[in-house]
């Protein structure tokens, strides 16, 4: 029984300090440095937390981002840096004091700005962070604890709707992030 708790525990501890590789910001196109916006909902265990819009532009130095409330009151403003360091720019109300802005962020790194060191999967201790491409003009992106998930993101382009959708999820918590596109560039 204490082997099982002292696995759990590092399996805890190692999870938050998994990097994977930071993104680099090399062979980023044009038009995925434009700005996009998109519907978010922030659920935990099947409950509806927040719905919103999310504007969020790939910069050289890491994610700048905006969330918005359904009537476009700005809520939250806030930078992630390459190296995964978050600057609240500015938050509304009780946004201020809670952990939202920094939960959305450490999000948004995970989506946008790690990759495994390796292809498809690399291992950090107990931890594999993998990513696998789909055959639907997606990926998704995982770290494992063993037979336990500790994250996940799938994204997948919907040819029948023009837009992106990309799902955040962190199963141990009951959270899950689902961003749709509300745009979508007619170029690319």
């Amino acid at each position: 029984m204490k082997k099982l708790i002292m696995l759990l525990i590092s399996c805890a501890l190692s999870s938050c300090s998994f990097t994977g590789n930071v993104y680099n910001g090399l062979g980023i196109s044009k038009v995925d440095r434009a700005a996009r916006l998109y519907t978010i909902r922030i659920e935990q265990w099947g409950e509806l937390r927040f719905s919103g819009i999310l504007a969020l532009q790939q910069r050289q130095e890491g994610l700048y981002y905006v969330m918005l409330d359904a009537t476009g009151v700005k809520l939250i403003e806030a930078e992630v840096g390459l190296t995964g360091d978050h600057r609240l720019i500015r938050a509304n109300g009780p946004l201020e004091s809670s952990q939202l802005p920094h939960y959305l962020s450490t999000s948004l790194k995970r989506i946008y700005l790690l990759d495994p060191q390796d292809s498809p999967c690399s291992r950090n201790v107990l931890l594999w962070f993998c990513k696998e491409l789909s055959a639907e003009k997606g990926w998704k992106k995982y770290v494992q604890a063993g037979p336990f998930t500790v994250w996940r993101v799938e994204k997948n382009e919907r040819d029948e709707y023009k837009s992106e959708i990309i799902v955040y999820s962190q199963p141990w918590l009951g959270v899950r992030i689902v961003l749709k596109g509300l745009d979508k560039d007619k170029t690319g």
